[in-house]
């Protein structure tokens, strides 16, 4: 069973603010998938067969958005020549940011939740420290060049991971944990003094139980042989 890192209400969040872009809201889609699988695996349902995700990679969106062979070969050529641009002039920044991010991801139980604050920390730190070093070296040429390359993919790799911290909607988390430490107001319940006793004088009682209660004479009306009138007897 893997481990919840927030994918319901990450998902929530990013969906939320995706609007009409695609990027966004295949995002969302995967972190829901992932809440999804994990509810089936603690219900004992295992994996599903089936995919979740709607929305086409971006790859996928640039070649056929045309319909017709010849459209799709023509925009297949032109997202091989975009994708081996982006590797040479941001591949290994690409690298570094995932690198970073997920580092952080595998690591945020221990360390919390993921914030941009701390990448964007980082990312100056770095720059400030290649810009001095850049500028104190006297490098020429392609020295000079390769350094400042190399400089700019670490700098803008880590950068990079900020903003994957905030496009996979780790804000999301950050409000509900704010919430969720909120202090409660305490609930006092005030309670009363108990009643004092009061007590009953069982004197004249007592001394009433003692008299005996006089019963009234109980009057029984006997039938007896015509011409004779009818007898009372008297009962206690």
């Amino acid at each position: 069973m893997s481990e919840h890192r927030w994918e319901r209400e990450r998902a929530a969040w990013v969906l939320a603010r995706a609007g009409h872009r695609p990027g966004a809201r295949r995002r969302g889609e995967k972190l829901a998938v992932v809440a999804r699988r994990n509810d089936r695996y603690e219900a004992g349902a295992g994996d599903a067969g089936f995919a979740e995700v709607t929305t086409r990679p971006l790859l996928y969106r640039v070649i056929f958005r045309e319909e017709g062979a010849a459209n799709t070969a023509g925009w297949a050529l032109l997202a091989l020549i975009g994708v081996m641009v982006v590797a040479v002039l941001a591949g290994p920044a690409l690298i570094i940011s995932r690198a970073a991010y997920g580092t952080w991801w595998v690591m945020v139980r221990k360390w919390g939740r993921m914030m941009p604050g701390p990448y964007l920390l980082i990312a100056a730190v770095l720059g400030a420290v290649a810009w001095l070093v850049l500028s104190t070296t006297g490098l020429e040429g392609g020295v000079l060049l390769a350094a400042r390359y190399v400089a700019f993919q670490v700098v803008g790799g880590v950068a990079w991971a900020a903003w994957l911290v905030r496009a996979n909607g780790w804000a999301a988390v950050a409000r509900k944990q704010k919430q969720s430490k909120q202090r409660i107001a305490p609930i006092v319940v005030e309670t009363e003094a108990p009643a004092v006793p009061v007590e009953v004088d069982n004197s004249s009682h007592q001394e009433r139980d003692d008299e005996p209660v006089g019963i009234a004479p109980i009057v029984i009306e006997v039938e007896t042989e015509v011409g004779h009138e009818p007898e009372h007897k008297e009962g206690a």
